[in-house]
């Protein structure tokens, strides 16, 4: 959203802080309203945060035909390869939702990891294409989120 970039970035950028962003790619593509633009995914990256993909238009990946998988897990890769130079290696599920041909489709076109929408914050290789993350709502206080990270707060 383009509230990552007008808010948390300069937030984080203050304290030293980068994130990892999972962009639908076709909404910067087509310059969709609330969502940030290339120049300004661009400049996160060139702070050094991470972009990867969310897929190309934010669909639930399950029951889906091959072409269909193709065209979001492949695509939204190719796209933010094309515009950053690396190799996105991390996925993460619309809605966190999938099911097996979506991990298959991920593992073939060589990502090595994806999140789901479940809460958690550490990974284990075993389970990497069904990993949970930490979200951030923007409701909590710093204190919440800090106690829920296990970090300290002055």
């Amino acid at each position: 959203y383009e509230d990552v970039y007008r808010f948390a970035f300069p937030v984080m950028q203050k304290y030293g802080y980068t994130g990892t962003v999972f962009v639908p790619t076709q909404f910067l593509d087509d310059k969709l309203a609330g969502y940030m633009s290339w120049d300004e995914a661009m400049e996160l990256y060139h702070a050094g945060w991470r972009l990867e993909p969310h897929t190309k238009t934010h669909v639930e990946l399950q029951n889906r035909p091959r072409d269909f998988l193709v065209y979001q897990i492949f695509g939204s890769m190719d796209t933010l390869r094309y515009y950053l130079g690396y190799q996105p290696r991390f996925f993460a599920y619309p809605s966190g939702k999938y099911d097996d041909a979506a991990i298959a489709m991920l593992k073939e076109v060589g990502y090595w990891g994806a999140v789901t929408t479940d809460s958690a914050q550490f990974h284990r290789l075993p389970n990497a294409f069904a990993w949970g993350r930490v979200r951030v709502s923007g409701t909590e206080t710093l204190q919440d989120l800090a106690n829920r990270l296990g970090e300290p707060f002055p």
